[in-house]
């Protein structure tokens, strides 16, 4: 979650399949956060076809407008890669201390992810672990390094620094929970 998550603000760009959206907020403190600019800037057809980026120079004059629309001098972003380009799978794992942990997520992903471990980029989110030590349940993300390395490339080509790179369901999952603090999830119960 990138709210809160740097005493820098960021601002978030999210590149997508028609155009470029920016929202630049400014931290209020206890009292959240003021919207300065949201500005959406539209790509030429055909500049990201199917979740590639196909014109790598109208992606980033589109950025460059935007920045230039929403009047911000802000150099720190924070991006996101579409759920088409990441691999998601939420693991149960046996009582582990923190490097056994890594290497069960690590196995986990060797099991279930279909591309050589080498051009992947990994990480997970421990959801919770068992009172016991017994065990716990874990978010695993995987996508190709290319797809990182797109985004990072895609931002410095526009002069701006990427600082986060989120997933865009988690992304918006963070900000919901930010702003209506909802109720925890109860375990649905189970019908065998």
């Amino acid at each position: 979650m990138w709210f809160g998550a740097s005493t820098s603000s960021l601002v978030g760009v999210d590149i997508g399949s028609s155009a470029i959206k920016l929202v630049d907020l400014k931290p209020l403190g206890e009292k959240g956060y003021e919207l300065v600019s949201l500005v959406s800037q539209p790509l030429p057809r055909g500049s990201i076809m199917e979740g590639e980026v196909r014109s790598e120079s109208e992606v980033v004059e589109a950025i460059q407008r935007s920045f230039q629309v929403a009047e911000t001098r802000n150099l720190r972003i924070a991006t996101s890669l579409p759920g088409s380009s990441v691999i998601i799978k939420r693991v149960t794992l046996p009582a582990q201390d923190e490097r056994e942990l890594t290497e069960g997520i690590r196995w986990e992903a060797e099991y279930s992810i279909p591309f050589d471990m080498s051009d992947v980029h990994l990480d997970y989110q421990v959801l919770h672990q068992d009172a016991k030590g017994k065990g716990g349940e874990a978010i695993l993300v995987a996508t190709k390094r290319e797809k990182i390395a797109e985004r990072i490339r895609l931002a410095s080509l526009a002069n701006r620094i990427p600082v986060v790179i989120d997933v865009d369901c988690f992304a918006l999952s963070n900000v919901y929970e930010y702003n209506y603090q909802p109720a925890p999830l109860r375990a649905l119960p189970s019908w065998t």
